[in-house]
């Protein structure tokens, strides 16, 4: 749960064994501030970042709720791909919901997840 209005410092992991991911929230800009303990120049907003085993990337997050919407998803897509099929990918994702609202409100049911994702705007890639 985040309160709108409010930056969050987020220290994202690679503790996976073989595939890099691809870590986004649906809707927010990740604001990049180091990778393996350095520093990153410039300071860099992306829409999503790329993570390979044991690497570790700092960012923030300006939780500013863009638009009506309470509920946004959290991604995490591995970047294996089917070589047989047009090199598309296999769908290996982990999920999670980032929640706007207050700190004592009860978690999301995983019976509401389903119902929130046609809602949650994904993420655009583009030059800015």
């Amino acid at each position: 749960t985040v309160e709108n209005g409010m930056m969050y410092r987020f220290r994202l992991i690679g503790a996976q064994g073989v595939y890099a991911y691809r870590f986004s929230i649906d809707g927010h800009k990740l604001i990049v501030l180091a990778t393996d303990g350095f520093l990153v120049e410039p300071i860099c907003e992306v829409d999503y970042i790329i993570i390979h085993t044991g690497e570790r990337y700092d960012f923030l997050l300006n939780a500013t709720q863009p638009g009506d919407l309470e509920n946004y998803w959290i991604t995490a897509e591995t970047l294996e791909i089917k070589h047989s099929q047009n090199c598309t990918s296999m769908g290996h994702v982990a999920e999670a919901i980032l929640h706007y609202g207050q700190p004592d409100d009860p978690p999301i049911s995983s019976l509401e997840y389903e119902a929130i994702k046609p809602d949650s705007p994904t993420y655009q890639c583009k030059n800015d």
